[in-house]
């Protein structure tokens, strides 16, 4: 009993390290006041020929006035 719960202890380590690697967090990412409506504040949609740069917030993400482009 004990040797899977130490397993199940591994695996989320195991997980955690390589979410917290690969760059990413833990938590969910919530989007702030300022993100861009049109990519969600990731500066990029994915569109026919990949990814492709915001045309509106020009990648960056966020826009100085979101009510504006809704």
């Amino acid at each position: 009993m004990s040797a899977i719960v130490i397993l199940a202890l591994v695996g989320l380590a195991a997980y955690a390290i390589y979410k917290i690697w690969e760059g990413g967090s833990l938590m969910p990412k919530r989007k702030g006041r300022n993100a861009c409506p049109k990519c969600d504040g990731h500066g990029y949609w994915e569109g026919l020929r990949g990814k492709e740069t915001c045309n509106i917030c020009r990648g960056s993400g966020k826009v100085d006035r979101p009510d504006l482009y809704e």
